[in-house]
């Protein structure tokens, strides 16, 4: 009984809250200042503050209210920020929808200021240390799609404001060290996730040496152990709604130590069937011609998942059963690389702008032209 005379009381000093503002939105600024209207609201938004806290289930229903009031207020300010008032009013608001998930617009637009002004600061602070420049432009394209068009909110203030302070106390950084601090603080922004991916892919090693594989082998357990460790210090997290860093690159590091693990197997049972006085037509036998490595892939990776996903449309189109995850697998034998994510890739290629989706092919299409344009220019190497 009593909840519901604290509701009731609550509805009337809402609905008193909009009579008065619809009072002032009638009277011109001179006016407003010359009345008493401003204590009033004061003094009911004062109410308000008691009554949100005594409120129950009707708390949610009663900031949505309240949020309607402050967008309506707030498209008056749009136009006539000289009108001080107003923004006094949205203010006052403001401190009651403090609680409120989404925040009204006024609000949000100060939010949006206050998230520019951090993301300029932290590009600042950035440029002062040593870092390669590749990471510092992603960096810096990351944190403007941030300020630009990610929803601002509370929690991405409080979070670019902490990394900014956390940055400040240090003198000198080097770009393993500040992305150890980005795993650690969480920013799992998808660029900066992709651009760990290719930085983990970038190591070369033998695909034929045992010794070279298991040293690699060795090198993911070791960088496994590092991001358990940078884990714990976690603290932090930019997107709530994304997984955090370490367990995305913590499952990439398993997919590599997988393929990793069955080229090291692989080059056991070859080598351990190898015969020292095997003769060159010993190579033309039945086994799959994908069994050891034809040449390393001169190109990118995503360039060869274009290839392979051509192939799959060409032979599916014509009756062949083959699946895209036995194409990939033949390429990865055949040109000793990993195509790890594929799918990832392909999903990326998919989505270019800049240029066609059959980029690669496109310059493949090329160079065959020119190469039978100019009668052969140059000869394969038949004893290679």
């Amino acid at each position: 009984m009593v909840i519901g005379k604290v509701e009731s009381h609550m509805i009337d000093q809402l609905m008193e809250l909009f009579r008065l503002w619809e009072m002032i939105d009638r009277l011109d600024d001179l006016q407003v200042q010359r009345s008493d209207l401003f204590a009033r609201w004061e003094e009911l938004c004062w109410g308000m503050q008691i009554q949100l806290i005594l409120a129950g289930d009707e708390k949610k229903s009663c900031l949505n209210a309240l949020a309607a009031l402050s967008d309506r207020i707030y498209v008056r300010y749009r136009k006539f920020r000289k009108h001080g008032y107003l923004r006094v009013f949205l203010e006052k608001l403001g401190t009651l929808l403090e609680d409120r998930e989404v925040p009204d617009r006024y609000s949000r637009s100060i939010l949006k200021i206050t998230i520019s002004d951090q993301v300029n600061t932290l590009i600042g602070i950035l440029a002062k240390f040593n870092i390669e420049p590749a990471l510092l432009n992603l960096l810096k394209s990351v944190f403007k799609d941030i300020s630009a068009n990610i929803e601002p909110s509370t929690h991405l203030a409080d979070y670019l404001k902490a990394f900014g302070d956390s940055l400040r106390q240090i003198k000198e950084l080097t770009s393993g060290g500040l992305i150890d601090r980005l795993i650690s603080s969480n920013f799992n922004h998808p660029a900066f996730l992709e651009y760990m991916f290719n930085l983990y892919e970038s190591v070369e090693y033998d695909n034929d040496d045992v010794v070279k594989l298991k040293h690699f082998q060795l090198t993911l357990i070791k960088k496994q152990m590092h991001l358990d460790l940078l884990k714990l210090r976690s603290s932090m997290v930019l997107f709530k709604e994304n997984e955090s860093v370490a367990d995305k690159l913590k499952d990439f590091l398993a997919t590599e130590m997988k393929w990793v693990g069955l080229r090291i197997n692989k080059q056991w049972r070859e080598n351990a069937a190898f015969d020292t006085s095997h003769s060159q037509t010993k190579g033309f036998t039945n086994k799959p011609f994908a069994n050891s490595i034809l040449a390393k892939w001169p190109s990118d990776k995503s360039d060869l998942v274009e290839l392979v996903y051509a192939l799959y449309v060409y032979m599916r189109t014509r009756g062949s059963q083959v699946t895209i995850a036995a194409l990939v697998k033949w390429c990865e034998d055949a040109f000793g690389v990993s195509l790890a994510r594929y799918s990832h890739r392909f999903a990326e290629i998919k989505m270019r702008k800049s240029t066609r989706p059959s980029k690669f092919l496109d310059i493949m299409v090329i160079e065959f032209l020119n190469y039978i344009e100019k009668g052969n220019a140059f000869e394969p190497d038949l004893n290679s």
